[in-house]
């Protein structure tokens, strides 16, 4: 149980620890397992979505090109065994896990979303390659719900023994509009809500209308919460995207599905959504604007989870050198993602958050990409500008399982549970120069009120000037500062009074400061 006077353990991530496809051919060759590098970071939830094979429907229930839906009844139509390894690795490693129902991002058989592409991507089953299902919307309508009960059943057999809340996530981002898609020929008309929800929908994962989507929503929810209501399960979804976008379309997707969730009355335990973004702002905008529905309908009990967040991949910094380094890769990475994961601590109603993503997953090292948005000219379909995310991957960590910038500053996170809340204006002073923005946390240490620690974030694209911070409390003798760089984490130990009240922080830096109020401290590690 948290209260307002300990922070809220946001220590979610998607992804991993198993190694994806270890023994494809391809640029996944070399991936290891990262169960003991996120203990280690304090990693404590994963969001199982996005292993491109496990746990998707397509690949656990597969049709191989048929329109013909095979025996939902017949164990022989099931392909669990990447489905398996993957979650049985995330039990072993000690983590709770979200259950995300459906598909994720459709890479493990092809790129590409309608009948007649080649296959290009890795088949985990080669003596049985996974084609798409040629309809999703119409096939998972007519399997619904007894195929992702059947899944669920099969997840909670390998975890039997499990404790506590069963998270279950229905769905993911079904309100984007023409990504890894032909654009449709009608757009949405957001003014006429009747012709509004008739009108099929085109990206990645659902290609059916608003209204065929909320009714599934409506049909699983209602038999999922039906079949398991003595397991604790709470149901939730459909890991809305970018649900604050000022977009017509997308802000009448998301008004007609509360809608429809109000009239239905759907069970919704959390609504989630997805946010990728450099700015601490733009996740209080979709915060507030998620919250603005679930007042409006009277869901006041429902909580709110982030199931994807990170910095924007594709941002950059030159250095003086001249080369072009993306900010996953430095120490300004890991200041963007701790300011934002600072700001969700101000989230009253905010249950969890899964940064996208822990280990470096389907965008490998010097991948091909994925196509953002097709094209179709003279009945074929081309991508004219795949998106590369270069020689870094996405993760939090490198495809062997060394450290990123990001996984260092979420390890200066963890040190935050368990913690009391305080108010930083009570520890420190700080001076910040025009242009730079500061964001903290401060918190005590509840078995020794003697020790306080805080959690910072110094943001300055525009000047080279530090920030200083000066501890409040004359009674602090000595204080551990450990401060993230591109390649490691730096601590320096300060015992000098004077030197107390004069901290420098340079500029994009996430850092950490242990206070004690003692004659010394000893080192600590990250």
């Amino acid at each position: 149980m948290i209260t307002s006077q300990q922070f809220n353990p946001l220590y979610g991530i998607n992804g991993g620890p198993g190694a994806f496809w270890p023994n494809a051919a391809g640029p996944t060759k070399g991936f290891v397992d990262v169960s003991k590098q996120y203990q280690k970071i304090g990693v404590r939830r994963i969001r199982f979505h996005d292993y491109f094979g496990a746990g998707d429907m397509m690949q656990f229930f597969p049709l191989n090109g048929s329109k013909n839906v095979p025996d939902l009844n017949n164990e022989d139509n099931y392909y669990w065994k990447e489905t398996d390894r993957q979650f049985c690795k995330i039990r072993d490693g000690g983590f709770d896990c979200l259950i995300q129902v459906g598909q994720g991002w459709r890479n493990m058989a092809s790129w590409a979303p309608f009948e007649g592409m080649e296959l290009e991507g890795y088949q985990l089953n080669p003596q049985k390659p996974t084609k798409f299902w040629p309809n999703i919307n119409q096939i998972a309508r007519q399997v619904a719900p007894d195929l992702f009960i059947k899944y669920l059943d099969h997840i909670w057999s390998l975890d039997p023994d499990h404790n506590g809340d069963r998270y279950v996530e229905f769905w993911n981002e079904p309100n984007i509009q023409s990504i890894n898609t032909v654009p449709p020929s009608q757009a949405p008309n957001p003014y006429n809500d009747k012709e509004f929800l008739n009108t099929k929908f085109r990206n990645y994962e659902w290609d059916g209308t608003p209204l065929q989507f909320y009714e599934l929503f409506e049909c699983c929810a209602k038999a999922i919460k039906r079949q398991y209501c003595a397991r604790g399960i709470k149901i939730g979804g459909p890991a809305l995207w970018n649900p604050g976008a000022d977009s017509p379309v997308n802000l009448k997707w998301i008004e007609l599905f509360f809608d429809h969730i109000r009239v239905h009355k759907v069970p919704m335990d959390f609504i989630s959504w997805s946010l990728y973004s450099d700015e601490p702002d733009e996740f209080t905008k979709n915060y507030k604007f998620i919250q603005y529905h679930l007042d409006r309908i009277g869901y006041c009990d429902t909580q709110q989870v982030i199931s994807e967040y990170a910095i924007l991949f594709n941002n950059k910094t030159t250095l003086p050198d001249g080369r072009e380094i993306p900010n996953s890769l430095l120490a300004k990475g890991a200041a963007i993602a701790t300011s934002i994961w600072i700001r969700l601590q101000e989230f009253s109603n905010l249950a969890m958050a899964y940064y996208y993503r822990g280990n470096d997953g389907p965008f490998v090292p010097n991948g091909v990409g994925f196509p953002i948005l097709l094209e179709q000219k003279c009945g074929q379909i081309t991508n004219p500008n795949p998106n590369n995310f270069g020689p870094t991957g996405v993760g939090m960590f490198h495809g062997n399982g060394k450290k990123k910038p990001v996984a260092r500053a979420f390890k200066l996170w963890s040190n935050m549970a368990h913690l009391k809340r305080l108010d930083p204006r009570d520890v420190i002073t700080c001076k910040v120069p025009y242009s730079g923005r500061l964001y903290l946390l401060a918190g005590e240490n509840n078995k020794n009120e003697n020790e306080w620690i805080i959690l910072g974030s110094y943001r300055n694209d525009l000047s080279t000037l530090n920030a200083s911070i000066a501890i409040s409390d004359t009674t602090v003798k000595c204080a551990v500062i450990e401060t993230v760089l591109d390649d490691k984490v730096v601590t320096e130990e300060i015992n000098d009074p004077q030197a107390l009240q004069n901290i420098q922080i340079e500029p994009n830096r996430a850092f950490h400061i242990f206070l004690k109020h003692s004659a010394s401290i000893k080192e600590r590690g990250s």
